[in-house]
């Protein structure tokens, strides 16, 4: 369509209009008050955004691996039917929250009937947990079904502390950087201070791997985002994340050819009585992580109430099946991508939370 014999219109003129439709009240009116540093105007153009091809995606698509926590008791038999009933209702990622180590029989049990290199993998290992033994082991398993660990689509959440040069050197396809934003998140006024400290996280973890390999490095990392249900500030909250981590690694000298790996969380912390009220939390958490591109998203919690977690772990997978097989939200690439009102609450946010990082480095630079 040519728009040519349009005559141009300058923002000026936008807020002079929406002055008017105001009937003389002021746009300022309607600002967004995030916190007292991060207020946002309802109105934005082209002319509101500082970093622009900075803030795209380079994915292909936009799918996503909608993941299910399934916790490890002694009963690994459970745990294995658990997992096959959410792989069979159509989760294709499981997160597993591991409290003690896993023999080879072990495992044999929990992953039985289970195709490993057709979901994406989570296991968050507790800190009584051996990393380098047990993904050995594990390894060992992988290797005794016919595959490679390069077969997996894996990342671990262990202590940073235990993961050195060697261990990603090891295991070059596990994403073995894991850094927890869920422990900084402290809702939507705090939004910088939570992405500043990831970051700063972020910055710690690679001083103490090392800078040798930081290709490797950068492709081992995998950053959990708390998404509640502020649709928006979650939006620019991935975006932002994104941003933040290119800034970090150019600032060691290395250019990204690839996205960080995202997985949205939605935080206890947001859980009301009210199942309902709490489904209607989870469908804005997850359509703000899939608009934003995030790879890995759960938004299944237990619910305090009468309904069986099986029902619960239902629900949530249906809010996938939805945003995919009906809404095809798996199909378009970066969909906040050119609004200019997110795009600006991305810039702001993140310049906000690079401040806060930079004070974070500043503080331990000078103890």
């Amino acid at each position: 369509m040519d728009f040519s014999t349009f005559d141009k219109v300058t923002k000026d003129q936008w807020l002079e209009k929406i002055t008017v439709d105001l009937k003389g009240k002021s746009i300022d009116t309607l600002d967004w008050v995030i916190n007292e540093s991060l207020v946002v105007s309802p109105f934005k153009d082209e002319s509101d955004l500082k970093y622009v091809g900075l803030l795209d995606t380079v994915k292909e698509d936009n799918r996503w691996f909608a993941m299910e926590p399934i916790v490890i008791t002694d009963d690994l038999a459970q745990a294995n039917g658990e997992i096959l009933a959410a792989l069979q209702g159509g989760t294709n990622g499981i997160r597993l929250h591991a409290h003690r180590a896993l023999s080879l029989e072990d495992l044999d049990i929990l992953f039985s009937d289970v195709y490993l290199d057709m979901i994406a993998l989570d296991w968050v290992i507790g800190t009584v947990i051996e990393i380098s033994d047990q993904m050995s082991m594990f390894a060992g398993y992988v290797q005794a079904q016919g595959k490679s660990m390069a077969d997996l689509n894996l990342s671990i959440d262990a202590d940073i502390v235990n993961i050195n040069q060697t261990f990603v050197a090891k295991y070059p396809a596990v994403r073995s950087i894991t850094i927890d934003g869920l422990a900084y998140y402290q809702g939507i006024a705090g939004v910088h201070a939570e992405l500043g400290k990831i970051i700063y996280e972020l910055h710690e973890a690679i001083e103490h791997i090392g800078q040798d390999d930081l290709e490797s490095l950068y492709k081992g990392i995998q950053i959990k985002l708390a998404i509640d249900d502020c649709y928006l500030l979650n939006i620019a909250a991935v975006r932002a994340i994104r941003h933040l981590v290119r800034l970090l690694f150019e600032g060691y000298g290395y250019t990204l050819d690839q996205d960080v790996f995202i997985s949205g969380i939605i935080p206890d912390a947001i859980l009301v009585d009210d199942i309902n009220y709490n489904r209607i939390k989870q469908s804005a958490a997850a359509l703000s992580a899939v608009a934003a591109s995030a790879d890995t998203i759960q938004i299944y919690r237990d619910h305090a109430g009468s309904e069986s977690p099986a029902f619960s772990r239902k629900i949530a997978r249906n809010i996938f099946h939805l945003m995919s097989m009906e809404s095809y939200m798996d199909r378009v690439v970066d969909p906040a991508a050119g609004s200019y009102y997110i795009e600006s609450l991305t810039d702001s946010v993140s310049q906000m939370a690079w401040a806060h990082f930079k004070e974070l480095w500043t503080k331990k630079k000078q103890a």
